[in-house]
C-alpha cells in the first residue's frame, strides 16, 4: 500500500486506534495510559471516544494490581478509571463502543455495586455516598442513585435532603418503563433494586409501610430474579 494510499484510508474511514489495543493485550498500561492521553488533547482526536475507554480500561486492569496500587502515582487508579470512563460516555452518545467492551463496563459497574452495598450493610453512610456519587461515571441514566442517595441520606439524619432525592426518584420511576429497565445490565438492576429496598425501609422507619409496599410493588417486573429483593418484599 503506497503512503498516498494509506492517507486516503485515514481519511475515508478516520483514526484507528489499534496501537492502543494493542498495548492493552500486551498489558503495557504505563505507556497505553501515555498515548491514550496523548490522543485525548490533540486537535485531531479529541472529541474520538475510543482514547478515553482505553484510559479507563488500562486503569482499571492497573487498579487490580498491587504492582501498581502500591505507587503512590497509581494507588488511586480505580478513581481515575471512573474520571476517564465517564469522559468517555461524553464522547459516545450512542454508545458505539459498548458491545465491544461489555466485559468491562459490566465489570466496573458490579465493583461500584459491591462497594455501595457493603457501605450500606456496615451502616456507613457517608461512605456510601461517595461511591453512590460515582453511578453516573459508569451508569449515566441510572436513578438508582437517587433511592439510594436518600436511604443514606434519611439514615445519616438529613431528611431534607432524602426527601429531595425520593421526589426525583418517583419522577424518573414514572417515565421507566419495562423495556427500559429488563434492558439494563444486572448490575445496574442491582443498584435500582437495593435502592428501592433501603428507601423501602426508610419508609418502614417513617411508620408509613403502605408507601414502603407502594415502591416495591413497582419493582416486581424487573426483580423477580433478585434474591434481597423478593425476600424484602415478601416480608411487608
Amino acid at each position: 500500500m503506497t503512503l498516498s494510499t494509506i492517507l486516503v484510508v485515514n481519511m475515508t474511514f478516520g483514526q484507528t486506534y489499534d496501537d492502543l489495543r494493542i498495548m492493552f493485550v500486551d498489558e503495557n498500561y504505563e505507556k497505553l495510559l501515555k498515548t491514550a492521553e496523548q490522543y485525548t488533547m490533540k486537535e485531531s482526536t479529541k472529541n474520538d471516544a475510543e482514547p478515553y475507554l482505553w484510559l479507563a480500561r488500562g486503569l482499571f486492569a492497573m487498579s487490580k494490581n498491587e504492582d501498581y496500587t502500591n505507587q503512590d502515582k497509581y494507588k488511586k487508579a480505580f478513581n481515575d478509571c471512573l474520571t476517564w470512563l465517564g469522559k468517555y460516555y461524553k464522547k459516545d452518545k450512542t454508545l458505539s463502543l459498548y458491545n465491544d467492551h461489555r466485559d468491562f463496563f459490566v465489570e466496573v459497574k458490579t465493583q461500584i455495586f459491591e462497594l455501595i452495598e457493603t457501605d450500606i450493610v456496615a451502616g456507613n453512610w457517608a461512605k456510601a455516598l461517595g461511591n453512590i456519587s460515582k453511578i453516573p461515571k459508569v451508569s449515566p441514566g441510572n436513578f438508582a442513585l437517587d433511592y439510594l442517595a436518600g436511604a443514606c441520606n434519611f439514615n445519616k439524619g438529613d431528611k431534607t435532603t432524602a426527601r429531595d432525592n425520593w421526589k426525583k426518584a418517583d419522577g424518573l420511576l414514572k417515565e421507566a418503563t419495562d423495556e427500559m429497565i429488563n434492558g439494563w445490565e444486572k448490575p445496574d438492576k442491582l443498584m435500582l433494586a437495593l435502592g428501592m429496598v433501603e428507601s423501602a425501609k426508610c419508609y418502614v422507619k417513617m411508620k408509613k409501610p403502605e408507601l414502603a409496599k407502594d415502591l416495591m410493588k413497582k419493582g416486581l417486573n424487573w426483580f423477580d430474579d433478585i434474591e434481597f429483593y423478593m425476600d424484602y418484599y415478601e416480608s411487608l
